[in-house]
């Protein structure tokens, strides 16, 4: 493993370092109310009360021996709403065949509960790359799937030939964008980050790590009471604290450590 470290879909704002403190500060709470900056009602897949109600956490993260990356729902920095379409990602660490051969594949998968079993979109999401530097820099194009060649070619396209940033580095100075369809943004749970071999070698899965789409119950029991399926409760990032007795407010902030991994410099 190596640390390389509007709301138009035409136009993306990177958001202020002042702005992403306050959405991760801030004790919000969801309450099914339909407004626009709840996201936790994500494919539900029972039917919660009309006053039910909970802290929501906007940050998530994933961390194995080759894996480190922070997720958090994307914030409009002009009306400070959190918009379904758009999840924010900071890279840290990949494996290292990723840099060390072309034809491994990084991609994000979707997947939720379905009639009590597991279901996976089997289309990889569009991601988008922002520059944490140049809150003036157009999103960069990245396709659904990327590879060492493909990110070479992006950052070539992108900057010219006389930049500094390499696809060593690519991650370390920018934020990742998940896109999602407008029409089933808020239909999907968790995602799935997949480090896999190329088509040519039949995709062979290298490593593969699943985490839940903020926002997101940050009480693992309320969030159990609405999402029966057990491969979604066990990913929660306080499932191991279930029974520990906390408050909400205290499940809240055991997920906002993954916030701060959006500021950390390599």
């Amino acid at each position: 493993m190596k640390s390389r470290t509007t709301r138009s879909v035409k136009v993306f704002v990177l958001i202020g370092l002042s702005l992403f403190l306050v959405s991760c500060g801030a004790s919000k709470v969801a309450k099914n109310s339909g407004s626009s900056t709840d996201l936790s009602s994500r494919a539900n897949d029972s039917i919660a009360p009309s006053n039910f109600q909970g802290l929501v956490s906007d940050c998530n993260g994933i961390q194995t021996s080759e894996m480190r990356m922070a997720v958090a729902s994307y914030v409009d920095s002009y009306s400070g709403e959190a918009i379904p379409e758009y999840v924010q990602m900071r890279i840290l660490d990949l494996p290292d065949s990723f840099y060390s051969s072309s034809g491994t594949v990084l991609s994000f998968y979707r997947w939720k509960a379905s009639a009590g079993s597991r279901y996976n979109d089997s289309t990889p999401v569009t991601l988008k790359a922002l520059s944490l530097s140049n809150q003036y820099m157009q999103a960069i194009d990245l396709g659904q799937e990327v590879t060492a060649t493909s990110l070479s070619s992006i950052i070539s396209n992108a900057y010219g030939s006389s930049t500094s940033i390499t696809v060593d580095n690519f991650f370390q100075y920018h934020y990742i964008i998940a896109v999602f369809p407008s029409a089933d943004a808020l239909s999907y749970t968790a995602m799935q980050m997949t480090i896999s071999k190329s088509e040519s070698d039949n995709n062979e899965l290298i490593a593969a790590e699943s985490f839940l789409i903020p926002q997101y119950y940050s009480d693992p029991n309320l969030f159990m009471s609405i999402h029966s399926l057990v491969d979604l409760q066990v990913i929660h990032p306080n499932f191991n604290l279930a029974s520990a007795g906390y408050t909400e407010t205290q499940y809240q902030s055991a997920t906002q450590d993954y916030c701060q991994w959006f500021f950390i410099q390599d």
